[in-house]
């Protein structure tokens, strides 16, 4: 990941094929992103999906990204 954000307030990361792999997501993006937030950056997580609903959020946690706490 690009450790040259600090210019950066808002950062959006593309879903699927960048952090979500399908069956996991790296412990490491898990940590920079919990980072990121903890500097005051807002993180948004993009997706190709029509809409946001409470099954894509679940499907984050059980992968271990909590809103709120990494986006």
């Amino acid at each position: 990941m690009n450790k040259n954000i600090n210019p950066f307030k808002v950062l959006i990361v593309d879903a699927y094929g960048v952090f979500n792999f399908g069956n996991g997501i790296s412990k490491s993006v898990i940590a920079t992103f919990q980072k990121w937030m903890a500097e005051g950056k807002q993180v948004y997580i993009l997706s190709n999906t029509a809409a946001v609903n409470a099954g894509a959020i679940k499907s984050y946690e059980k992968k271990g990204v909590i809103r709120g706490v990494h986006y």
